[in-house]
């Protein structure tokens, strides 16, 4: 999908990027019926490659499909609990540099975060003049809080 085409930005967050901090958080997806029944017996794993208000990019080894419904359980290094998303994979190919049909990028328009709709915790943020969610805050600001802690310890 070209950038002309994106509603909002991309926080891309892996290790192989310059940005403000090194995050590395994982995630486990597993497959949603259309009656929103998280299928707990199959799961993937993964590793988000960027995030925006509304969306994120991960990495597996599984190959969705566009319309999938998935829930996600993403951990953030430090928090207690995973952040609970849910969502619709609107998009997959093959990852850069992998060997044929061993990973896959797989975009996901987020419906839920923790059961509220992910469209209304959208906000401008004055402060800052940006754009903000409540899955930025939950992931972003969860590893921020937990970057902070392992620099300035106690």
């Amino acid at each position: 999908m070209s950038q002309e085409q994106r509603k909002t930005g991309r926080y891309h967050t892996t290790r192989d990027v310059d940005f403000s901090y090194d995050f590395d958080a994982s995630l486990e997806a597993h497959p949603v019926d259309r009656q929103h029944h998280v299928d707990q017996e199959h799961s993937y794993k993964g590793r988000i490659k960027n995030i925006s208000l509304e969306g994120l990019c991960f990495d597996c080894q599984e190959e969705l499909h566009q319309g999938d419904l998935i829930a996600l359980d993403v951990y953030v290094p430090g928090a207690k609990q995973p952040v609970h998303l849910q969502g619709e994979v609107r998009w997959i190919k093959p990852t850069d540099n992998a060997p044929q049909h061993s990973h896959f990028d797989t975009g996901v328009k987020l419906t839920t975060i923790e059961g509220k709709n992910v469209h209304q915790t959208v906000r401008f943020d004055q402060e800052h003049g940006i754009y903000w969610s409540e899955v930025l805050e939950s992931i972003l600001g969860a590893y921020r809080i937990y970057s902070q802690n392992r620099s300035h310890p106690r």
